[in-house]
């Protein structure tokens, strides 16, 4: 039977295996002056690079869409919006079309939509 300090299988192991393991990482990365060293992860210099034509292709689409300024609070604000109610799952697909025709590779859609969420 499973206790605080018996395994499922009802064996004697330690019974704070998490905390200790951190608890030696956090020693092993000591250097020597009382702090920890920096975090690693991510900082391998290999993550995937967009192409700037890509991106440059991307925003010359958008900027082809017709825009409108919004009907609330113009005075105040410099908002602009997609016209005729379309929304990005719509305008993807004629992204896709424009890209195939003239022979370039399409961007996803998550990255056509961070462009446009960033950049617009």
């Amino acid at each position: 039977m499973p206790g605080p300090l018996r395994g499922l299988h009802g064996d004697m192991g330690p019974p704070c295996r998490g905390p200790l393991r951190l608890l030696t990482m956090v020693i092993a990365k000591n250097n020597g002056s009382g702090f920890v060293e920096e975090e690693k992860r991510g900082k391998h210099g290999k993550q995937n690079k967009l192409s700037p034509d890509v991106i440059q292709g991307i925003k010359q689409h958008i900027d082809s869409i017709p825009r409108i300024e919004s009907h609330y609070l113009r005075q105040q604000t410099t908002r602009e919006f997609i016209n005729g109610g379309k929304n990005l799952t719509d305008i993807f697909p004629d992204y896709q079309t424009g890209c195939l025709n003239s022979g370039v590779v399409p961007a996803k859609i998550h990255t056509y939509r961070r462009v446009f969420n960033e950049d617009f």
